[in-house]
């Protein structure tokens, strides 16, 4: 049987827009959720459809080692959006090193 190391590299996210939507970006003040308090995120969701690629969405997650202890993230949607197509692409990229295919860890992974 033919052991496997699985190894995981943390996600860093990294916003660039292109085209029509760095115009439509440009013309937003730049907005940080992680800076926000969720009185200033409800405040700033209730102008926006929950579609709306600015809508702020909070997640919470167990933090490891800890039976009480969570951690919250606050994202826009086009940030969650840009996370979830960079863990697939790493995903994807595992896939062909396991086929001999080396690939670089992600950008920001400190490797």
């Amino acid at each position: 049987m033919k052991s496997v190391t699985l190894y995981c590299m943390p996600l860093v996210l990294i916003a660039l827009p292109s085209g029509a939507m760095a115009q439509a970006d440009a013309a937003l003040p730049q907005i940080d959720p992680r800076a926000m308090s969720m009185n200033e995120i409800r405040a700033h969701n209730a102008k926006l459809d929950r579609k709306d690629r600015k809508y702020i969405v909070c997640r919470t997650s167990e933090q490891t080692g800890s039976l009480a202890r969570k951690n919250r993230i606050c994202r826009t949607n086009g940030e969650w959006d840009q996370a979830s197509r960079g863990a697939q692409d790493w995903t994807n990229g595992l896939s062909q090193s396991s086929r001999g295919v080396p690939i670089p860890p992600p950008a920001g992974s400190g490797n």
